[in-house]
């Protein structure tokens, strides 16, 4: 992983559920409101969000109700 998910909890759920494949509810409403209330800055770090997103509705990644 790189060092900005130690710094960053958003993108350590990011890199969490690309290599897992899954995420919970609680992490993707962590998600939608960072995206929402810009507290992601980098374009690089949207695009990365923004792929879950896309993940999530095309079934590639997972909420699971743990």
């Amino acid at each position: 992983m790189r060092e900005v998910s130690s710094n960053n909890p958003i993108m350590a759920i990011v890199e969490q559920a690309l290599a897992s494949q899954q995420v919970t509810p609680q992490q993707y409403f962590q998600l939608m409101t960072a995206m929402l209330a810009d507290r992601v800055t980098l374009p690089e770090q949207r695009s990365q969000i923004n792929r879950i997103f896309d993940e999530v509705k095309l079934g590639r990644i997972e909420i699971v109700y743990w």
